[in-house]
């Protein structure tokens, strides 16, 4: 009886247990992304956060397994699977993935986009899918049409799982992923030394402390209030301290998701109600579960404003950007090459010293 009991609860929990994937995409042409409702789902549902991406706003695209009918995952063998499409400068821009039952080497959650030239359907795309992640280590990385460019990052690929995807115009691509942290501090340090390019200062060095934070997240033990207190740190510093040039005004929808979750979770240390900036070890906050929702939202909401930011950034830099290379002085033109990861390179390995301090101590 007991093995027929664990038997069943296994077999519930790989055909029903929740997973997901969470696609947040930043549009940085200048042109609106559209979505083409609904998306067709063999298994679990899509839920998009947006029916239009205008220029310089980040949304997201959630597949997961909640709400999808018991039927329907069982027959597919998959968790949650589908295709979204969306249209931007009149082409066709389709995204497919899967996430199958069991953890085997013929059976790995896959996630495509790519922009869809003929008049293959969404059935037939999702059929053709292959068996990669984009974003990956040895994936392809990017799509590409008629001066558009949509790269991918695979933030995670488990459940949950998180991929993040910029459009830009094709000139635009490398400001943030060709450049490592410490080539995008020399192109900041260019803008310094430049009189036309100076003010840009804060909008180069936030994408490379932006990446430098993104790198310490991947760290798999790190709990969620200490990514909120990390993420609140590097917001405070750069976005709404105006130290990069953008207008709080331009980040528009994603500033005001920010700020109603950073408030709900303010809200949640009665002894200490006036803490309104940081998470630290005297808040209450510190001390809830890192399950908790409002700390998760919280910090999806704030990975949306930074993606916002982030593109804001590269705009404002492209200019910069193309003075840079007529001169000869892009960072990887010197010889120095980035890593191929996308966005987030490996660096060599150091001993990390022992460091004392408390829970929120960067070694």
């Amino acid at each position: 009886a007991n093995i027929a009991r664990r038997s069943v609860r296994r077999i519930t929990q790989e055909t029903w247990e929740d997973r997901t994937l969470v696609v947040r995409i930043s549009n940085g042409s200048t042109k609106t992304l559209e979505a083409a409702e609904p998306a067709t789902m063999m298994a679990g549902r899509c839920v998009l956060s947006f029916s239009e991406l205008a220029p310089g706003e980040t949304g997201t695209v959630r597949f997961s397994s909640a709400g999808g009918e018991f039927f329907g995952n069982a027959t597919s063998g998959c968790h949650h699977a589908g295709v979204a499409e969306f249209s931007i400068q009149g082409q066709r821009l389709l995204m497919a993935e899967s996430c199958p039952f069991g953890h085997t080497t013929l059976k790995t959650h896959r996630f495509v986009v790519s922009f869809e030239p003929g008049k293959r359907t969404m059935q037939e795309f999702y059929n053709e899918m292959p068996a990669v992640f984009m974003g990956c280590r040895e994936t392809q990385h990017s799509t590409h049409m008629q001066g558009l460019c949509v790269r991918v990052h695979a933030v995670a690929t488990s459940s949950p799982a998180v991929a993040d995807i910029v459009i830009l115009q094709e000139e635009l691509e490398q400001v943030e992923y060709e450049l490592d942290s410490a080539q995008q501090l020399e192109f900041a340090e260019w803008c310094l030394s430049h009189p036309d390019f100076k003010d840009l200062l804060g909008s180069a060095m936030f994408l490379a402390e932006s990446q430098a934070v993104a790198n310490a997240m991947r760290h798999k033990k790190m709990s969620h209030n200490d990514k909120a207190f990390n993420l609140t740190l590097l917001i405070d510093a750069f976005v709404t301290s105006g130290l990069v040039k953008t207008s709080l005004e331009a980040l528009g929808v994603n500033l005001s998701s920010y700020r109603s979750a950073r408030e709900k979770c303010d809200q949640r240390s009665p002894a200490n109600p006036q803490v309104k900036r940081h998470w630290d070890e005297a808040s209450e906050v510190s001390s809830v579960d890192a399950e908790d929702a409002e700390v998760k939202a919280y910090i999806e909401e704030s990975h949306m404003l930074l993606r916002t930011t982030a593109v804001r950034c590269m705009l404002m830099l492209s200019r910069a950007v193309a003075e840079c290379k007529v001169h000869g002085q892009w960072p990887t033109q010197a010889g120095h090459q980035a890593d191929p990861t996308l966005g987030y390179p490996e660096r060599p390995r150091t001993p990390r010293p022992a460091v004392g301090g408390g829970r929120h101590s960067i070694a």
